[in-house]
């Protein structure tokens, strides 16, 4: 979608050159406060650079392709995962990036031809992969919005359980700990620079830095080094803007992302390779989803279940993995927790539904088998009818309203749709597309929670004094196909380049016009709220805001701009109900814990105050000027 940031469930942004690229939920960077409330907070250091221009590190020899002299199992676990990663543009799969690191890692270990991520967005995909479970066991069916709860068993748990040391270090908000995936980590590294809590636009980590934080974490282990660790360390760099650093040559942007990271994958090899720790450690690469580069008319990723989106890579690197092994066989993320415990002979959790690889790895047949894939996004975000697809024995049926049916084996592209020509195939695939949601579902109870809990925080805000009735709640699933909201995806992102630019008439024209062909927009109700805010057109951005259903948004971002218009209005009371509901479903949103702590403050009220602004300080990452300025502030505040 040209020039757009990304669909609007991935709520991580990024920092590059010291700019912030993009909002919450939003692919702009038009300004996010603009009241007279704001221009007076205590607030001027968060303009500061929260980073800076990524280093490009200079090629060095491949530590992946050097000889080392294996244990018989592997007694530690690297599981890298790569994010927006297309398996297409790798080298080892014949792509255009530059990646001898993984190429050596394929070259050296195993590789699957044919896997698949579960769903083309970030967060329900990571559950899949450190779960072992679809999303329809799991519950996450989407970012921002669900909380994998703890009823679910991670891998970091029970490696954990057998004595593992664990640690994350995690590069985009969409995985924050507070969305569940740090359960079982000792150390879960999810420290942004911004401190921003994912709405300023600014939470996220460069490759740099994240290699930079995961050696950190390695050399901690010097002191305990016969302990057994598993470090899980998520890239985010490949995903949309691309803006790799200049010394990185590449002919697309994209490929450039990929080859930044293939770079940064070699330092952290390096690092366990100067440890002795490389040649006793299994290490297992993947990623969370592809990028469709425009095919299918989708420019990013997250509403098509295309192989564009869905084909990942999967590569796995040392003792107990042959060299030069290839997968032909389906595989899927769920596949990857069942094959790192077998290779590290401990048990599988009964509850897992993927398969381990290590038969196959051993030059064993298995039995053929259906892979499940869906994505929600569409649903959550615009109204849409969820996707779910099926693929089996190189055929692949995607259920919608207009359902596709393709021959993989000769169509990888899916550009012809078989459905009309092959009706007893479709209708089997989707028989055992049905029956497998049933099966993956098990007994129907969900580990995940959704983050706003529903009709709890309704209750809550009503007591707090805030009341509204969301004209944009849905009462049924909605039935509308994906591909025919292409036209407003288009149309979005105009509205969105022209909000970026402050051309504000022609955004809210546009937004008005996508509004016209779906009431049920939620994304243009957010966003055509808050060009109204922008214009200062603050009633009517007010009135538009309230239309939506904020309990339920996966963007925090809505319900802030709207409580500072109230604050703005001098609607004290329903500004705080709405500061306080942000606090309790996002702990590390600075900016709403010092909104609180001012409003506090103005009515007299300093203890409030203060403990609203020490709460922004435990959650401040960022840089030391503005730490020192609200340290200040709160010593002030003490000694009246």
């Amino acid at each position: 979608m040209g020039s757009m940031r990304r669909y609007p469930s991935e709520p991580a942004s990024r920092c590059k050159r010291g700019v912030a690229r993009g909002l919450c939920h939003a692919p702009m960077r038009f300004a996010l406060f603009r009241s007279s409330l704001v221009r007076s907070a205590l607030l001027g250091a968060l303009a500061l650079g929260a980073c800076g221009e990524r280093e490009a590190t200079s090629p060095r020899e491949d530590p992946a392709s050097r000889t080392e002299t294996p244990s018989a199992k592997p007694q530690n676990l690297l599981l890298i995962s790569l994010d927006t990663t297309r398996r297409d543009r790798l080298g080892f799969h014949g792509g255009s990036a530059a990646t001898p690191t993984l190429d050596a890692l394929a070259r050296d270990g195993a590789h699957c031809t044919a896997a698949l991520a579960p769903t083309p967005i970030t967060l329900p995909s990571h559950a899949t992969l450190l779960t072992g479970t679809y999303p329809p066991r799991h519950g996450v069916r989407d970012n921002g919005i669900f909380e994998l709860g703890a009823e679910a068993t991670t891998l970091a748990e029970v490696l954990q359980e057998h004595g593992f040391r664990t640690g994350a270090v995690v590069s985009a908000f969409v995985l924050d700990a507070q969305f569940g995936l740090a359960q079982g980590f000792d150390d879960y590294d999810d420290r942004f620079e911004s401190g921003g809590g994912g709405t300023l636009g600014i939470d996220e980590r460069a490759a740099t830095a994240t290699t930079e934080a995961a050696l950190r974490w390695l050399a901690a282990l010097d002191g305990s080094s016969e302990r057994r660790f598993f470090l899980f360390a998520h890239y985010f760099d490949p995903h949309f803007p691309y803006a790799a650093p200049r010394a990185i040559p590449a002919g697309h942007p994209y490929d450039a992302e990929l080859a930044y990271v293939d770079r940064e994958l070699a330092r952290l090899l390096e690092g366990l390779r100067a440890r002795s720790l490389l040649e006793r450690t299994l290490v297992i690469v993947t990623a969370d989803h592809g990028e469709a580069l425009g095919e299918h008319g989708e420019k990013t990723h997250g509403v098509f279940v295309y192989e564009s989106t869905t084909a990942v890579p999967l590569v796995l690197h040392g003792p107990g993995v042959p060299a030069g092994a290839k997968l032909e066989e389906p595989a899927t993320l769920a596949d990857v927790l069942p094959t790192a415990l077998e290779l590290l002979d401990l048990p599988v959790p009964s509850a897992v539904q993927g398969r381990s690889l290590v038969p196959a790895l051993r030059g064993e047949s298995q039995p053929s088998r259906a892979i499940y894939l869906e994505s929600f996004l569409g649903r959550y975000s615009f109204g849409w009818a969820p996707l779910r697809a099926l693929v089996r024995d190189g055929w692949k049926l995607i259920a919608a309203p207009r359902e596709e049916l393709y021959d993989l084996r000769r169509d990888p592209r899916e550009q012809r749709n078989l459905l009309a020509e092959e009706p007893a195939r479709a209708e089997a695939l989707r028989r055992e597309l049905d029956a497998l949601g049933d099966a993956l579902r098990g007994d129907g109870t969900s580990w995940a929670r959704s983050r706003a809990e529903g009709a709890d925080a309704r209750a809550r805000l009503a007591s707090l004094g805030y009341v509204s009735s969301p004209a944009s709640a849905r009462a049924s699933e909605p039935t509308r196909d994906p591909k025919d909201g292409l036209p407003e995806l288009e149309l979005l992102e105009r509205a969105g380049a022209a909000h970026e630019a402050q051309r504000l008439d022609e955004a809210l024209r546009l937004y008005d016009e996508l509004l016209a062909r779906n009431p049920a927009h939620v994304v243009a109700l957010q966003r055509s709220g808050i060009a109204l805010l922008d214009a200062d057109r603050i009633a009517e951005g007010v009135a538009r805001l309230e239309q939506l259903d904020l309990v339920q948004l996966p963007a925090d971002q809505p319900m802030f701009r709207l409580a500072a218009a109230y604050a703005q209005l001098g609607k004290e009371r329903e500004a705080l109900a709405l500061f306080a509901e942000l606090r309790r479903r996002n702990p590390k949103f600075v900016m709403a814990h010092l909104f609180f702590g001012q409003l506090h403050e103005a009515a007299g009220k300093q203890r409030e105050a203060i403990e609203a602004y020490r709460e922004a300080l435990r959650n401040w990452h960022g840089d030391a000027e503005f730490r020192a300025k609200l340290e200040q502030r709160i010593r002030a505040l003490e000694m009246r």
